[in-house]
């Protein structure tokens, strides 16, 4: 049978093979029997190449988008497979009818969504992103997810470019929104911070007048930037104090409640509150949202606190740019031990690598450390701090590190996932 053509409009038939598959695969490498498997493009990889595999596999159908491929009767061709997955995944939310909550931000997104998901789990059936899944593959994917049992999805969404939001919106077509803040990340690919702004409040504008955002009331940049028609749910106007605590999580006294989080950082607390009142829009208790924020625990080194060796690790090393590096920063300070801090470059800065890189070592207090260690080009190419070690490679760090000098005291390792600084646990582990 010839490779069938999808228009458009007729997505509907691929919906009626998707309803009855074992869902979707991108990867003939993990694919299972009965799924449909689609064949995306990119810059170093083309799916098309493996169409045979995936049918061999048992994959019911082939989403293609090169017309050179031999025809068979569970190959279907489209002009573009992304494109077509977007379509498809949209066409299945509006299908599913589940009210979905976006989530974008500079900082803090992946953890929100988690604290959000352990909020609203208290009550509800809720999906939500995996990882960070949050592109323009991510996203359909895990709309393609949602089952009938699901009352709520939370989808994030993440953006290198200028228009990615709107576009990730315009899949998902979400009905709640959450900016968790605008800062500088990805300024390379953004070309300055107006247009991050302009990208992550993309949201906004697209919830103008049919949608609900929930807005931090403390966040000028937000409320300045937020259309006239948007509909809006302040939170973080209730009073909110930080508790100290003798093991360095972050623990927080709101509305008569102690929460005691398994957090690092008080920049966090933006965070927690936001997934506390947004489950109280939902009509999730303050003791069921508190339930949920307590049982979070971190992985993936975001915001970890990890004792090896009689070292205190403060791990925040899944992403870095200059704000969040300020936050890591004034909270670790906090810390009663000695304290070293190793810190790798923020990559995806651009043309103001050099620039961050030097603000981020003129913000440090110097003396308040033990020891100071920068890791990465951007660092060595700018240094400043004459008491400090400077490595263009974590490779030449990990040859020289002395583990003796470690001990009783807190470390923070914090830099873009690229430098894997997580490396560094190694040594320790080892003794």
């Amino acid at each position: 049978m010839h490779g069938l053509f999808f228009l458009d409009m007729e997505i509907s038939k691929l919906y009626e093979i998707f309803i009855t598959s074992e869902g979707i695969s991108t990867d003939t490498r993990t694919i299972k029997k009965g799924q449909i498997y689609f064949a995306l493009k990119g810059k170093n990889f083309d799916g098309n190449r493996f169409v045979k595999d995936a049918i061999g596999k048992g994959a019911i159908a082939v989403i293609a988008d090169d017309s050179n491929i031999q025809e068979n009767n569970k190959i279907y061709t489209v002009k573009d497979s992304l494109h077509f997955l977007q379509k498809l995944a949209l066409y299945h939310r509006k299908a599913m009818k589940v009210p979905i909550i976006a989530i974008t931000g500079s900082n803090g997104k992946t953890t929100t969504k988690e604290l959000l998901y352990n909020v609203l789990s208290q009550k509800y059936n809720v999906l939500k992103t995996e990882g960070n899944l949050n592109n323009h593959i991510g996203v359909p994917l895990t709309l393609l997810k949602i089952k009938k049992t699901n009352e709520l999805a939370i989808i994030e969404m993440g953006a290198n470019h200028l228009n990615d939001i709107q576009e990730l919106c315009e899949i998902a077509d979400p009905d709640y929104g959450l900016i968790t803040n605008v800062g500088k990340a990805h300024l390379g690919e953004f070309g300055s911070f107006e247009n991050i702004i302009q990208t992550k409040t993309e949201m906004y504008r697209y919830l103008a007048g049919k949608g609900t955002v929930f807005l931090n009331s403390k966040n000028e940049i937000l409320r300045t930037n937020k259309p006239k028609n948007l509909e809006v749910i302040l939170y973080l106007d209730e009073r909110v104090e930080v508790v100290e605590s003798a093991d360095n999580y972050l623990s927080l006294s709101y509305k008569g409640q102690i929460i005691n989080t398994q957090l690092f950082g008080s920049y966090n607390v933006e965070n927690v509150i936001a997934a506390i009142e947004i489950g109280a829009y939902f009509k999730v208790s303050l003791e069921q949202a508190k339930s949920g924020i307590e049982s979070y625990f971190p992985e993936n080194m975001r915001s970890q606190v990890k004792m090896i060796q009689g070292v205190k690790f403060v791990i925040d090393s899944y992403n870095a740019n200059l704000s969040s590096m300020k936050a890591s920063i004034d909270s670790f300070k906090n810390f009663s031990e000695e304290k070293i801090l190793i810190l790798g470059d923020m990559h995806e800065m651009g043309i103001y690598a050099d620039e961050v890189h030097k603000e981020i070592q003129n913000y440090i207090e110097s003396d308040q450390y033990f020891d100071i260690i920068f890791i990465g080009q951007h660092f060595f190419d700018n240094r400043i701090i004459e008491s400090a070690s400077y490595y263009m490679e974590l490779s030449n760090y990990l040859t020289k590190v002395d583990t003796s000098a470690f001990e009783n005291k807190a470390v923070l390792l914090k830099g873009s996932r690229s430098m894997g600084l997580e490396k560094v646990l190694n040594s320790f582990k080892k003794v």
